[in-house]
């Protein structure tokens, strides 16, 4: 089945993942290649070719079917539309849950060539090998935004966010020859460059065909991105072909997700070299000038090339405390802040952005195996005793919107907020009368931070006025995520795992055989739909299924995030053309920016 695929692939990364902690290949003659081989991968010679192990077999069926059938057809839809050369995100998006872009000043010039933006990270990396490195701070706020990848992400103006729309990178165009198989036309014009200027080959399919290999090694951190891809095979310098284990919506995003990097063919195992003397040879828009391991990366405008940067250069600086950021945005000393990650002094700077973030927040769920919460009735009471408008204000300082805890391909999404308001805050169904009156409940949290408490407290008071009795318990992170984990609980509040896909979210943790069904819930209806937009291409047609899949979580009440994290970011007047799209570990926004002189 589908789901398998999305199961036992995260093992590696999950007990980290929900503990939070960062808040505190042989080819053939014919160039053809597989990721369900048995040899493994070569990191260690420039000249060694390469084979990939067998990391997907033991999670995979023998002989997956091409596209999955249910058993029982719940709701009409119509034929997939078979895109040739258009992104399967890039149908025009509806308005935002939140409102994204704040008005900025009216701009004096456009298109300033030169100066350097010096931007802080909270988020530090051990290794320059960008398949062997899995931290954001590497892949879209350090040394990783030099390399290009076969395709990106969107970053516009004018863009609601979150989006996870893509177009060509290294690719020209691409077609669809069946759901599972892809063909890619690689561009003529992008040549490698080391960092001192020297330039190299240009980049062909058979040096997209390796790094896909490579990252999809099980040793490496990031093979989960690419985890359905079944064979990869260099046709010609000029043309890749891709196979899937079978028809995978999230396909383009995991090519565009900002750690599926593209590296040389004869690159080595950069873990086995000096990384303060190592020059990386890469093929995007920037070049590693300075890095310093103590917390200083400085990248330069790559020149010569088609579309350069618009500034000279970017210097990432290792700022993890909150007050640091601050005191240095303050005085121009950095040139960017995520306000929400800073403390309350920063409370009167004007947002210029505020980011959607599905997925991340303040998730419940219910053991709907565990009596009283077996009862739909008795989840849809507790449902309507909440009010998450009130928590958000008075908890996460009015930052947050309503999810079900998966990211979003699109703003159209999101819940339909006339439809979810109707199951909260509903006095004649959180005072209806059920079997058993006062029972007792107990809410399990993580000791995360004081936003997380508050929440957990307001909902504690909310539950017990619909005439049950809560009681919270405290837990540590690592035993918060061992019970999210295996489902050992009644309530469970908190973060999620977060994941950078749709499908990373919706098979795993919501199908009835997922690897992280913890809510132990049993739902054909559901398991179908979820099915069906797993391997459903056309956007419109898959957002139809993901609203009808919102208003079955609705009615059945598993688990849902009544507070969604929104980032807030700003940055001073002379910082122009600014529109990131941070999805996915996007980076592509840092060659359109400039300064105002």
């Amino acid at each position: 089945m589908l789901y398998l695929s999305h199961n036992k692939k995260w093992i590696p990364n999950i007990l980290f993942a929900v503990t939070f902690l960062a808040l505190s290949c042989t080819t053939t003659p014919e160039h053809k290649s597989s990721i369900s081989t048995a040899t493994p991968i070569s990191f260690s010679s420039p000249t060694t070719p390469i084979t990939i192990s067998s990391t997907m077999a033991a999670n995979l069926s023998p002989t997956p079917e091409p596209r999955i059938t249910p058993t029982q057809t719940f709701i009409e839809i119509q034929p997939a539309v078979v895109p040739t050369s258009t992104p399967i995100f890039d149908s025009p998006t509806k308005t935002a849950t939140v409102d994204t872009y704040i008005s900025t000043p009216i701009l004096k010039q456009i298109g300033n060539y030169g100066g350097s933006l010096t931007v802080p990270t909270e988020v530090w990396f051990e290794n320059l090998d960008p398949h062997m490195e899995s931290s954001d701070g590497y892949a879209a706020w350090g040394p990783g935004i030099a390399y290009s990848r076969l395709m990106k992400f969107k970053t516009e103006k004018n863009m609601s966010l979150p989006s996870l729309a893509t177009e060509c990178d290294l690719c020209s165009e691409w077609k669809m020859t069946s759901p599972n198989e892809f063909l890619f036309q690689i561009r003529e014009d992008i040549s490698w460059n080391s960092s001192d200027g020297q330039e190299f080959h240009r980049v062909t399919a058979k040096d997209i065909e390796y790094s896909l290999q490579r990252q999809g090694h099980e040793n490496s951190p990031n093979s989960h991105i690419i985890h359905m891809i079944h064979e990869i095979e260099a046709i010609s310098d000029d043309e890749l072909r891709i196979q899937l284990v079978w028809p995978d919506s999230d396909f383009f995003a995991a090519l565009a997700n900002g750690k599926t990097k593209i590296v040389p063919e004869y690159t080595i195992n950069l873990s086995q070299t000096n990384l303060t003397s190592y020059e990386p040879v890469t093929s995007g828009a920037w070049s590693l000038s300075n890095y310093d391991p103590m917390g200083v990366v400085r990248m330069s405008s790559r020149s010569g090339i088609e579309e350069p940067p618009y500034l000279d250069s970017i210097q990432f600086n290792f700022v993890p405390d909150s007050d640091a950021r601050l005191a240095g945005y303050r005085v121009n000393l950095l040139d960017l802040i995520n306000l929400s990650t800073t403390n309350t002094n920063s409370k009167n700077l004007q947002a210029r952005l505020q980011n959607p973030v599905p997925g991340s927040g303040l998730e419940i769920a219910f053991n709907t195996t565990h009596p009283p919460l077996d009862s739909k009735d008795t989840r849809r009471r507790i449902m309507a005793s909440i009010d998450p408008s009130s928590i958000i204000n008075e908890a996460w300082n009015g930052e947050g919107f309503f999810s079900f805890g998966f990211p979003w391909a699109t703003p159209a999404w999101s819940p339909n907020p006339e439809l979810w308001q109707q199951y909260f805050l509903d006095p004649a169904v959180s005072t209806s009368k059920i079997e058993d009156q006062n029972l007792s409940l107990t809410i399990t949290v993580g000791d995360f931070n004081s936003r997380y408490k508050t929440s957990v407290e307001l909902i504690s008071e909310q539950i017990t006025k619909s005439g049950l009795n809560p009681t919270i318990n405290y837990v540590n992170r690592r035993t918060y995520a061992n019970l999210w984990q295996t489902g050992d609980f009644e309530v469970l509040a908190g973060p999620t795992f977060p994941q950078s896909t749709p499908n990373g979210y919706l098979l795993p943790v919501l199908h009835s055989n997922g690897q992280w069904n913890t809510t132990k819930h049993k739902d054909a209806v559901l398991d179908s739909l979820l099915e069906k937009q797993a391997t459903e291409y056309d956007i419109a047609t898959r957002t139809e299924i993901i609203q009808i899949i919102n208003n079955h979580l609705l009615e059945h009440a598993y688990r849902f995030m009544p507070i969604t994290n929104i980032e807030r970011w700003t940055w001073p007047d002379r910082v122009i053309n600014f529109y990131p799209n941070f999805s996915s570990s996007e980076y592509s926004h840092w060659g359109q920016v400039w300064q105002e002189p």
